[in-house]
């Protein structure tokens, strides 16, 4: 009995050594682009087509109270992602078209938002984007939902 106790824990011992799947992890920030203050509790949402396959694939967090949301992305990449704010978020930021080799050797900020001066300074880490969010102006506000297809 004692042998058999000895030899599973030794397993148990070596088998928590063995490294798991690689899994790529990436941190988006959600940034108000007038003021430069992280947007906490805003759904992100991370959408890709895995790799050998034709149905895109979304992922959602909630951003915490530093804005971040992080994202466990599967064990072989895809080499691009599409982030962005849910639809029904009062801020609008995205989408943004990364690729992941950009994202995960240098970072990656959005473009094409009129950002604050202090909004303009930040900068990503390797594996982050910055995702730069606005409130719309009061009229796109008032006139968005008499817009018809």
């Amino acid at each position: 009995m004692l042998l058999r106790t000895t030899a599973l824990l030794a397993a148990a011992a070596l088998s928590l050594g063995r490294p798991c799947p690689a899994q790529t992890v990436i941190t988006v920030r959600v940034i108000n682009a007038k003021s430069a203050k992280p947007l906490r509790n805003r759904q992100v949402w991370v959408q890709f087509y895995p790799q050998g396959s034709q149905k895109i694939q979304q992922i959602g967090n909630v951003s915490g109270p530093d804005g971040r949301a992080d994202f466990q992305l599967p064990e072989s990449p895809p080499e691009t992602i599409y982030i962005s704010l849910a639809r029904d978020d009062p801020f609008s930021g995205g989408p943004m078209e990364i690729k992941m080799r950009e994202l995960l050797t240098k970072g990656v900020s959005a473009q094409g938002c009129q950002l604050s001066g202090s909004a303009s300074r930040l900068s990503a880490r390797p594996g982050e984007a910055i995702l730069f969010a606005r409130r719309p102006p009061w009229w796109f506000r008032v006139l968005a939902p008499l817009e018809r297809e």
